[in-house]
């Protein structure tokens, strides 16, 4: 009578194994961390009466989709981290301008540039982050 080989291996035997791996769950706690924490250092240090989609949402929301995205198995970690490294330059170039201005304001005209930066940001921001994740897909090995 022949016999099926019965597996030993213990991912294969549990019902979990659909899981994401370690790194995944490592992957998405650091990028949902930053994207709460970037979200929130915006609504605080932001304007009381300003946009909330500028000033809480935004900075936050790639770093928690990618947080998302990270979980997903089909999508390589290396494009995940190229990701978030396009989208943390296009972030952190806008609204360190903007707190350096907050913080070096000495009276007299608006600075226009920031403001257009902060305006387009919806624009560029995906353009950056496929940017980054192809290199980070493409180069990274």
């Amino acid at each position: 009578m022949p016999t099926t080989p019965v597996s030993t291996h213990p991912r294969e035997s549990t019902p979990t194994s659909r899981l994401p791996s370690s790194p995944r769950w490592l992957l998405f706690a650091v990028l949902a961390g930053i994207g709460a924490g970037m979200s929130a250092a915006a609504y605080h240090y932001g304007r009381p009466d300003g946009p909330i989609l500028y000033f809480g949402i935004l900075p936050g929301a790639p770093f928690l989709l990618l947080a998302v995205l990270s979980l997903v198995s089909r999508v390589p970690i290396r494009a995940t981290v190229g990701a978030f490294v396009g989208s943390l330059l296009a972030i952190a170039l806008p609204y360190g301008l903007l707190l350096y201005t907050l913080a070096t304001y000495s009276g007299g005209g608006a600075n226009i540039g920031v403001g257009l930066l902060l305006l387009a940001m919806p624009v560029y921001l995906p353009i950056a982050m496929v940017i980054g994740a192809l290199f980070g897909w493409r180069l990274w090995k």
